[in-house]
């Protein structure tokens, strides 16, 4: 038998008398989403239906100066205690820290509930706080493939996807690999006009459960072809554990897939297509070409603008040949920007709209240098071309 020990302590003569006290039973409803305001050692008691609650993932926040203790049980006047055979849950909550309890958790509760199907709640803490309760997001459920569905990858011959939205599993069978090496997957879109969207994805399962995922959403023109790689660390990795790779293709298109082994120095490659390289020929060819370098120039160069009217017959590989006969070592660049036909341009008549770059590699031109040799290409574009200046 266990006994209980009680000091009371009293400063007038007095009668003390010791009653046992039940909780009361007069519970308010717990609603989602809400804010309850939570008084310190307060005794209320809280209660939910329980069919209202396990489709939801419900989270339990905290905001308080001391922790919160959240006790579930499956009687109204269960006792604030986890010992109670009646308490079919507990969680503490810190400050600012939340609690979330999923489908799945709810589920489990469900024969533990009383015969009208309610969870009843006591919050208690020794200051006051708020509790914050509302509904999240779910998680997502993690789907069952079953590996036995999947179809043998063909290393010989085109995989075929029928291109119906569903989703189609291969098993690429490793020891078909050769040692060191990884695989390329070639996704090519067999419509020959309608593009595919393309959703690829990669399993490494040991012992029935997935260790690894690689996905890539593709998206094909008609007739495209796009790599999918395994490299060659995971096929050596699932090789040496013992692992199963698989792969499973969802598009809106037919697809066909074939396969080519890869090294890991082509593994970066984004198409296997090659060619051989004459190397000493191409050599030979650099050896030929023989490279000048000069010194960058010291000083500016000066750019100047000429428009002139010529007749149709001048052309322009003529004008270039006596400019830069006439400019010698100081005019660098002659260009054409503009050619101009029409208003107020007689029949059989152009306009040419000339550019020239000046430099001196010695010393830096004056407005005086650059007038001189321009005068002297406008002089001469009159006197050989009949060149009237616009």
């Amino acid at each position: 038998m266990r006994k209980i020990y009680l000091l009371i302590s009293l400063w007038i003569s007095a009668a003390c008398m010791l009653q046992a006290q039940v909780p009361t039973c007069n519970t308010k409803a717990l609603n989602v989403p809400t804010v309850l305001n939570v008084e310190a050692n307060d005794a209320g008691v809280f209660h939910i239906e329980l069919s209202q609650w396990k489709e939801l993932s419900t989270k339990f926040t905290w905001t308080g100066d001391s922790a919160l203790n959240m006790l579930m049980g499956n009687v109204c006047n269960f006792l604030p205690s986890q010992s109670d055979p009646n308490t079919i849950g507990a969680v503490t909550l810190q400050n600012g820290l939340g609690y979330t309890i999923a489908p799945k958790d709810w589920d489990k509760l469900t024969s533990k509930t009383d015969a009208e199907g309610k969870i009843y709640f006591r919050m208690l803490t020794a200051k006051k706080g708020v509790l914050k309760v509302e509904i999240v997001e779910n998680e997502p459920v993690q789907e069952v493939i079953d590996w036995n569905q999947a179809v043998e990858f063909d290393f010989d011959n085109a995989n075929q996807y029928p291109g119906d939205n569903s989703k189609k599993l291969f098993h690429v069978d490793l020891q078909q690999v050769e040692s060191g090496k990884g695989l390329i997957l070639f996704m090519q879109n067999l419509s020959q006009t309608q593009s595919t969207t393309l959703y690829v994805e990669g399993f490494l399962v040991s012992g029935g459960k997935v260790t690894y995922t690689m996905t890539e959403d593709m998206f094909l023109n008609a007739k495209q072809k796009r790599n999918f790689l395994l490299d060659a660390d995971m096929v050596t990795m699932a090789k040496n554990s013992g692992s199963q790779v698989y792969v499973r293709l969802q598009a809106n298109q037919p697809v066909e897939c074939t396969t080519a082994e890869v090294t890991a120095d082509t593994e970066d490659i984004d198409c296997l297509n090659a060619a051989e390289i004459n190397w000493p020929a191409l050599l030979e060819l650099v050896k030929r070409n023989k490279i000048k370098y000069k010194e960058l120039p010291k000083f500016p160069e000066v750019r100047r603008d000429l428009a002139i009217l010529l007749d149709e017959s001048v052309s322009y590989a003529d004008l270039r040949k006596s400019a830069l006969r006439v400019g010698k070592k100081l005019l660098k660049q002659v260009g054409l920007f503009d050619v101009y036909r029409g208003d107020k341009i007689a029949e059989g008549k152009k306009q040419y709209a000339m550019s020239f770059v000046l430099q001196d590699l010695e010393k830096t031109l004056t407005d005086n240098d650059v007038e001189r040799v321009m005068s002297k290409l406008l002089s001469t574009f009159q006197n050989e071309f009949g060149a009237v200046l616009r």
